[in-house]
């Protein structure tokens, strides 16, 4: 009866995931199928517009789902005593490379690009804070409720700001700064009334906002003028992403 029990609680999860992905990728068709129809009639601004509609649906749609997903296999392991996310990142990172590979050497056919070792060693350092983020991203799943982690990831504006100011890539405005101290201070709220607030959940998803904007600022620093594209990009970040969590598999 136990068994049973918790087979119809896993089922009706991954229905309200499905649920979910099918709202976002069905508004994503609603806004391409009236982008097609404001491009036939001429209407070419309004149908950029919606082009970009299009694709911030189907962002969401990938995230929210990934998000819940993964909460979701965090939740179930933690429970079956089967606790392993980091493993189950790093098979995510082998995933990410295997398929880049079966896209560059079946889809496009095409020799990898010559490129030099520094746009190398810098994929490889974006493969690894990006095997970083998610691991902490993913490890914070445990501790905490999917709601609390959305809204603590979006600090990230706030470290990659701070990040891209040390190093000089991003310039900091009075108007930029107000926007951050707003973002901040909805944060603080939000961990204030927080019923289930676990310290160690909390400083999990910091840790990974910090990866995630040292990550965005290396992207920016090498990867930027480049002549990698994003799934050539993937494809060489992929070894390091793995190779960076196989200690902690190792130890954990």
């Amino acid at each position: 009866a136990a068994r049973q029990r918790s087979f119809a609680m896993a089922a009706a999860a991954l229905v309200r995931i499905l649920a979910e992905l099918f709202l976002f990728l069905a508004l994503a068709l609603l806004s391409e199928l009236a982008r097609c129809i404001a491009t036939r009639r001429g209407s070419v601004g309004f149908a950029s517009k919606l082009r970009v509609c299009t694709l911030v649906c189907s962002w969401y749609s990938v995230s929210i789902t990934l998000t819940l997903f993964n909460k979701w296999i965090m939740s179930s392991w933690r429970d079956g005593a089967m606790d392993y996310p980091i493993f189950y990142t790093m098979t995510h990172m082998v995933m990410k490379g295997c398929f880049a590979f079966t896209h560059l050497a079946c889809v496009r056919r095409k020799a990898l690009p010559k490129t030099s070792p520094r746009i190398v060693v810098g994929a490889a350092f974006i493969g690894a804070f990006t095997a970083a983020d998610v691991a902490a991203s993913n490890l914070s799943f445990v501790y905490i409720s999917v709601s609390f982690f959305v809204m603590l990831k979006s600090a990230s504006l706030v470290f990659i700001l701070a990040v891209g100011t040390l190093t000089c890539i991003e310039r900091c405005t009075v108007r930029i700064l107000f926007a951050v101290v707003v973002i901040s201070g909805g944060i603080f709220i939000a961990s204030y009334g927080e019923a289930d607030f676990n310290p160690l959940g909390f400083a999990l998803v910091l840790m990974s906002e910090v990866f995630a904007a040292l990550r965005w600022v290396v992207t920016q620093m090498v990867l930027h003028g480049g002549k990698l594209d994003s799934m050539q990009a993937v494809f060489y970040m992929a070894p390091a992403s793995a190779t960076t969590l196989v200690p902690f598999v190792a130890t954990l």
